[in-house]
């Protein structure tokens, strides 16, 4: 079962850091930053998420590790999830590790977390996904209508870019936040790989709260780091789980989306210098 995700082992650091990517990514990319200036305290496993990178282009699976087709009605289970990653930390022999997970990731660091809190040490949440659950992402995901509705929708995503750019032009959205969007929405396999993620992985959701007192009863030390410039995660809508955390915990680097994951490799690395 833990051969169903490739993944990259980056640094040769006395720790472990089990590493999660954002949508559209790959294991070894998004965290070059991390190897290159954390490498001598982490060695870092770099995942390619499902749909991404090395890993299979089509497959999901269930709880006994059975690969099946991606089906929109088939999500990835929170039970599939710890069996796999529990296969992959007995070949591998890691009793204890650290999470780090970008974007989409924070939800596989959340649900690693929730699933293995006893054996983790620190929690690196990196303008982080999952933290709190946007209004649109149920309504898209979690109704077969609604999923089919969306799918048409990025199948034909003229009229969306059409009115993101008058949103912006209005001032309702940033113009960060239609950037990055038209981006994503280049190329139909980019749009794919946005279908597959999202719907796949909308039953990785959290009670948050629950989450955080889980951690603190084990120790587990959580950051959580936002980017100055990041129209996709701000303050204002993580407030709840904020205002869990002590303050140092809290991080907002000057950054947007696109370079947090270095940012914060540069941050930390400062950190562990001290």
């Amino acid at each position: 079962m833990d051969s169903l995700l490739y993944v990259h082992t980056l640094g040769q650091g006395p720790r472990v850091l089990l590493a999660f990517h954002g949508i559209a990514q790959t294991g070894d990319t998004c965290f070059e930053s991390f190897a290159l200036s954390l490498g001598d305290q982490f060695t870092i496993y770099a995942f390619d998420l499902p749909f991404h990178g090395r890993s299979p282009a089509n497959t999901l699976w269930d709880q006994s590790g059975q690969a099946t087709a991606f089906s929109a009605d088939t999500p990835l289970s929170k039970g599939a999830w710890k069996q796999y990653l529990a296969a992959f930390l007995a070949r591998k022999k890691i009793e204890t590790f650290d999470l780090v997970g970008f974007s989409m990731g924070g939800r596989f660091a959340l649900a690693t977390l929730e699933a293995f809190a006893d054996r983790v040490g620190t929690v690196y949440l990196i303008a982080a996904d999952g933290v709190v659950e946007h209004p649109f992402y149920p309504l898209a995901t979690r109704n077969p209508l609604a999923r089919w509705l969306y799918r048409q929708l990025l199948d034909h995503p003229a009229p969306i870019v059409a009115l993101g750019r008058l949103a912006s032009v209005l001032g309702i959205l940033p113009k960060g936040v239609v950037r990055f969007a038209r981006f994503m929405l280049a190329t139909p396999q980019r749009r794919q790989v946005i279908f597959r993620s999202w719907v796949s992985l909308r039953d990785l959701t959290f009670d948050v709260p629950a989450l955080h007192r889980s951690a603190k009863q084990h120790g587990v030390d959580l950051w959580l780091f936002l980017g100055q410039y990041d129209p996709m995660l701000t303050a204002q809508e993580v407030a709840s789980f904020i205002a869990l955390l002590p303050a140092e915990r809290v991080l907002t680097l000057p950054s947007g989306h696109g370079r947090m994951v270095e940012k914060t490799a540069a941050y930390l690395s400062e950190v562990f210098r001290k």
